[in-house]
């Protein structure tokens, strides 16, 4: 799972959601955090 290949996952009728640990990888900055969560929010199937 992954911030690319997301959006087919939310394509899935039975799929309500995705997550990953793309949103808060390891050592991220909270803006860098902040920057992914909105990307990760903003997904459309």
């Amino acid at each position: 799972m992954s911030l690319a290949t997301a959006p087919e996952w939310l394509a899935f009728d039975p799929v309500l959601c995705v997550g990953g640990s793309w949103v808060t990888p390891k050592g991220a900055s909270l803006d860098q955090v902040e920057t992914l969560a909105r990307e990760a929010a903003a997904l459309k199937a």
